[in-house]
């Protein structure tokens, strides 16, 4: 169970693997709330304590090994970086798929997230209308106070040592030249390695009470949307509804910045990012340790396509 962000809407290669890196479960059972403030700031907060960086709108093309570059306060979706693999470098080698494919992925449960302030209906369909992209004057006419779950999160992963291992072979050549370009163009490169995805959210009455009074129970039925994407919604009981889309969309990642070391060679920041000491958590020794955020204190952001267009 997952819980997801607010405001904007959130998002595979494969050639090549370095090894796609078994993961540990991470499930997350967000439960929040609002009265007059805006949830953005608790929610990014949230994500920010686990060293993610929420996407604002859902994306189908990011995976473990997307690179993405900032510009300042924007986000551009660049390749993989096994894009810029050099087969005759090394023509033996062989990479199969990189970052995962769906059987490597394993549920995603994050901490649990809560708050003492309650998420109105109104702020509540106002996030939903962002998050799938629907049609604005959708309205459920949800009522009382509303938690929001994601009941079906996965998480794929790439072990950060793949990566560094990557970079110490004569066939990253290639992507290594790429890195130092943007850099010199100002732009600044990051990886993703971990990417979590989710193709439902539950909303639920936080009183108990019927959550939409106005819809039939135990009917599916298709929204209208801004995009040409398929999400449906159903009633399953007084106080719960779901929504779903058609398949699995990325709405979080956990980044590395990419830099150049001695001898011009791209190796990985460790930021010695830590999990709050409180929850528990071992992150020495672990990849959260090169969590790196795109955005200050891993603030939510749109990825655009391509390069900024004066490049």
């Amino acid at each position: 169970m997952v819980l997801y962000p607010v405001r904007n809407r959130v998002t595979t290669p494969a050639h090549v693997p370095i090894y796609h890196a078994a993961s540990m479960l991470f499930l997350v059972c967000l439960s929040f709330t609002l009265l007059a403030c805006d949830p953005e700031d608790q929610i990014n907060d949230y994500f920010r304590q686990m060293g993610l960086t929420r996407l604002a709108v859902l994306q189908t093309d990011v995976q473990p090994g997307t690179v993405i570059l900032m510009k300042g306060k924007e986000a551009f979706l660049g390749d993989h970086l096994l894009d810029y693999v050099d087969q005759s470098a090394d023509p033996s080698r062989d990479y199969g798929t990189f970052g995962g494919s769906a059987k490597d992925e394993v549920d995603a449960v994050l901490r649990k997230f809560s708050s003492s302030k309650e998420l109105s209906g109104k702020t509540a369909m106002s996030f939903v209308v962002n998050i799938f992209q629907l049609n604005p004057s959708v309205d459920f006419g949800l009522t009382g106070t509303v938690s929001i779950d994601l009941p079906d999160a996965k998480v794929r992963k790439m072990k950060v040592a793949n990566v560094e291992k990557f970079l110490s072979r004569t066939d990253s050549q290639s992507f290594q030249k790429k890195v130092r370009d943007w850099l010199q163009q100002g732009l600044v490169p990051y990886v993703a390695y971990e990417v979590y995805r989710a193709k439902s959210l539950k909303l639920q009455s936080a009183e108990g009470k019927d959550i939409a009074p106005s819809l039939k129970a135990n009917t599916v039925t298709p929204l209208p949307l801004e995009a040409t994407q398929t999400v449906s919604y159903k009633k399953v009981a007084s106080n719960e509804l779901i929504l779903a889309k058609n398949r699995y969309y990325a709405f979080a990642v956990r980044t590395a910045k990419l830099t150049v070391g001695a001898e011009q060679r791209v190796t990985v920041d460790r930021t010695e990012f830590v999990k709050p000491t409180e929850w528990g958590v071992k992150s020495a020794g672990t990849d959260d340790q090169y969590a790196a955020p795109l955005m200050k204190s891993f603030g939510p952001v749109t990825l655009k396509p391509g390069l900024p267009p004066d490049m």
